[in-house]
């Protein structure tokens, strides 16, 4: 079994570090509370899965995966149309959380 790609690792480490924080963080999930739920949604279908076919996000997970994203432009694009979806994420983490009593 290989390993994926330093930048993949690290892409991923960061994206749990976001997401730990979200939840662990006081202000930070105050202010992810704030954002109503249908702008979440709305933006993940919009943004997070713009240009439809085949959505970007999808294929710069895919280039991270195999370790052929390089350019710049490709991480501007994983960081633009990724960022819906980590703010959704967040968001049932936070609400999962207050649920327990965290």
């Amino acid at each position: 079994m290989t390993l994926p790609p330093v930048p993949a690792l690290l892409t991923a480490a960061v994206a749990i570090g976001l997401l730990a924080a979200a939840v662990f963080i006081e202000p930070a999930r105050r202010g992810i509370g704030s954002v109503p739920w249908g702008l979440a949604v709305i933006a993940c279908v919009t943004l997070g899965l713009a240009p439809f076919s085949p959505p970007h996000l999808f294929e710069k997970l895919q280039m991270l995966a195999a370790g052929t994203l390089i350019k710049p432009l490709d991480w501007f694009d994983l960081a633009l149309h990724g960022t819906p979806w980590m703010l959704l994420i967040a968001k049932v983490l936070v609400a999962v959380a207050e649920k327990l009593g965290r």
